[in-house]
């Protein structure tokens, strides 16, 4: 089988890959397993259905990448994970890349969510 990155790469130069988004890994597995070939990571999803809170950046880097990683290691198929406006400036967009979206705690393995959706918005949430 493919690796994740090289799955996504084949569908999306195919056609719009349908990824419906989830919160956690159980909705995942039912993404999965209904048949679909993508997941959609949902910052939104998370904040509220782990945390109680509402999407106004109040999940830090560190906890989405946790979170995130649980959810791609749930599933066979690629995962994108919604990065937000990459949690700060342009130093923190580029950090968000490199250290989080590898998703350290899935690093040995070769399921991970190496593939992250940024918002384009002059907005930094939670950032003054």
């Amino acid at each position: 089988m493919k690796n994740k990155t090289a799955r996504l790469r084949e569908l999306i130069s195919k056609e719009a890959v349908m990824m419906p988004g989830v919160p956690n890994a159980a909705m995942a597995r039912q993404v999965e397993q209904v048949g679909f070939e993508a997941v959609y990571i949902s910052g939104a999803g998370m904040a509220n259905a782990t945390a109680g809170v509402p999407d106004i950046g109040l999940l830090t880097l560190t906890e989405v990448t946790q979170l995130a990683s649980y959810i791609a290691n749930a599933v066979k198929i690629p995962a994108i994970v919604d990065a937000d406006t990459g949690f700060g400036g342009a130093e923190n967009v580029a950090r968000t890349i490199q250290d989080h979206l590898p998703l350290p705690a899935v690093r040995v393995a070769e399921a991970r969510s190496r593939h992250a959706a940024l918002a384009a918005s002059g907005f930094q949430k939670g950032f003054a």
